[in-house]
């Protein structure tokens, strides 16, 4: 039997919208709702999303606007029923305080997001929709009743997208496993971006499959980040961070400083402006 799911279809993109306004739309909510906890606009921006997994309103309108007085409105009964000492909607989780985030902890929380978004992209748009609701929090009931789908068939698609996840990640692991030391070097310069590189080309840029320019940016990077790491190898990471920006009279030297200072070159025309910074400016 066809699956029963009267609300408009996925379109595929709902996972690169998130990933660029969910932040914006989280600052919006909580500067125009003042009186609500990080907690409770998180709650409410996670549930805008999911109206708008279900509603599916039009790309080409103000659909911002509409997910921001979404999650503003869900905000404003959330508070009230927090003043009434009503259940949250949820209730799966509580703390007595909120703790703001160390800033090294939020480039590794944006660091797991970027994965999970190039995760969540390799599946079906019917999966990524059912990921997303699920990862947002939202119990088999619920995405049941968002999408149409029984509550049984909505635990296969969760089961199926799960088992598609894990495929992904294990190929990951084989093609970190078995990659050249320079690809597995790469990986590791990506995922972990150390000071002594984003001090002089920033972190690494996002990926888009829809976005050439921003694609280019990513490989020019990546580019930038293994002559500059093949340099500070070959100085050593104390004169590196010394004097990386000087030619070496070695020869040797000098042409590794070279090659770095010539990726970085392209890194900055491929972002379109001048780094201002870095080996040699």
């Amino acid at each position: 039997m066809a699956d029963r799911d009267s609300h408009p279809p996925a379109r595929g993109d709902e996972a690169e919208l998130f990933r660029a306004f969910n932040d914006e739309l989280v600052r919006s909510v909580a500067h125009s709702v003042r009186a609500s906890s990080p907690h409770v606009i998180e709650d409410a921006c996670a549930f805008a999303w999911a109206k708008f997994l279900e509603r599916q309103p039009d790309r080409d309108r103000n659909w911002k606007g509409w997910l921001f007085r979404v999650a503003q409105r869900e905000s404003w009964r959330l508070d009230r029923e927090a003043s009434q000492n009503l259940p949250a909607r949820t209730g799966d989780f509580e703390a007595d305080t909120w703790l703001p985030v160390d800033h090294r902890d939020q480039y590794a929380i944006h660091d797991d997001v970027e994965d999970a978004f190039s995760i969540l992209e390799r599946l079906s748009p019917r999966l990524q929709r059912i990921a997303m609701l699920r990862a947002l929090g939202l119990r088999h009931r619920e995405i049941s009743e968002l999408t149409g789908d029984s509550e049984v068939r909505v635990a296969q698609l969760i089961a199926r997208a799960n088992f598609e996840i894990y495929e992904v990640l294990a190929e990951r692991s084989h093609e970190i496993e078995h990659a050249s030391p320079r690809a597995q070097r790469l990986w590791e310069l990506e995922r972990d971006q150390p000071s002594w590189l984003t001090d002089r080309i920033g972190r690494s840029p996002k990926s888009s499959r829809r976005n050439i320019a921003q694609t280019e940016k990513r490989r020019a990077w990546r580019r930038a980040a293994l002559a500059i790491d093949d340099y500070r190898t070959a100085l050593g990471p104390a004169r590196f961070d010394e004097a990386a920006d000087s030619r070496p009279a070695d020869e040797q030297l000098g042409r590794y400083h070279d090659a770095a200072r010539r990726a970085v070159d392209a890194l900055a025309h491929a972002r379109g402006r001048s780094m201002g910074r870095g080996l040699g400016d």
